[in-house]
């Protein structure tokens, strides 16, 4: 960098912020020639020295800001790494963007404005536009969401070239879900996540909720039914006298619950009664009677020994 002339306004933003430049030191400089450069330059550029001289007073700011990073050797690295962006290196480390690509005058220079959008969007803390996350829309089922899935999506990775990304669904994704992505030297993309409906369940967070018809004879006398979990059907014993509508709650038999995906939600099945269709003669009988000894319009049926 020391040397070079810049023949752009971009190039003179740039160098602006070369702060080996500023310090007037080569790029490979220990830091004691580093600390040498400064106090010569703060001597010579300290406002006491320079009274009413707004240049040298600019300057001496730049030369006091070139020596604080310069001589921290974290952010040192930072710099040499991606230079005038250094205060952001650890978004663009996550985004995969090199070296060559945010130090880089010119054609370069245009890949990482790319990477953080050249125009309307979100700021960065330093003020460079940060280009809205592209969203995509997937569609997965609930047996998907319950183990969690992966996608093949299409993403321009720079200059209108196409390429297949597979994405991981995780395991308890909702319907609207989000899953936030950043293919090296892309755009953000967000990923909408679609569950489909599910004839089985209805789903509020990590519960599931199911309707198990029994006929109303294992209500009023007790028996056993199964009701469907995302594993199978499980057994489920009812006890006699239960009423329709009644909830049972199978613990941890639902969705995985983000990010915990070893933390289950749980099953809540409402019980209703299945009557017989169609009745036959013997039952609409039978029924009948139970309804006069209800009411109490019949006396019923001595018990056996009883006479």
């Amino acid at each position: 960098m020391k040397g070079t002339t810049p023949a752009t306004d971009m190039g003179n933003a740039f160098m602006a912020l070369d702060f080996y430049s500023v310090l007037g030191v080569p790029t490979d400089a220990p830091e004691k020639e580093i600390r040498a450069a400064y106090r010569r330059l703060a001597r010579k550029f300290h406002p006491d020295v320079n009274p009413g001289n707004k240049e040298a007073v600019e300057r001496f700011k730049k030369i006091n800001e070139a020596y604080e990073v310069l001589s921290d050797v974290k952010t040192r690295k930072d710099f040499d790494e991606y230079g005038p962006n250094w205060k952001h290196a650890g978004d663009l480390r996550k985004a995969g963007v090199r070296q060559r690509e945010a130090n880089s005058i010119g054609a370069d220079m245009g890949d990482m404005f790319d990477v953080f959008g050249g125009g309307a969007g979100n700021r960065w803390p330093g003020g460079r536009v940060q280009q809205p996350a592209q969203e995509l829309e997937v569609e997965v089922s609930l047996d998907e969401a319950f183990t969690g899935t992966t996608r093949l999506i299409h993403v321009e990775r720079g200059r209108g070239r196409l390429s297949r990304l597979e994405v991981k669904v995780p395991a308890g994704i909702g319907d609207g879900g989000r899953v936030r992505i950043r293919p090296d030297n892309s755009p953000e993309i967000e990923l909408v996540v679609k569950v489909q409906p599910d004839p089985r369940f209805r789903r509020i967070g990590a519960d599931l909720y199911a309707d198990v018809p029994v006929p109303l004879h294992d209500l009023a006398l007790g028996g056993e039914t199964e009701v469907p979990t995302m594993t199978g059907r499980v057994a489920l014993k009812i006890p006699a006298g239960t009423q329709s509508g009644r909830v049972f709650r199978l613990t941890g038999k639902g969705m995985p619950k983000l990010g915990t995906p070893s933390i289950h939600g749980d099953i809540l099945a409402t019980l209703g009664a299945l009557l017989p269709d169609p009745l036959t003669d013997e039952e609409r009988k039978l029924f009948e009677r139970l309804r006069d000894i209800r009411n109490g319009r019949v006396a019923p049926a001595p018990e056996e020994g009883s006479r």
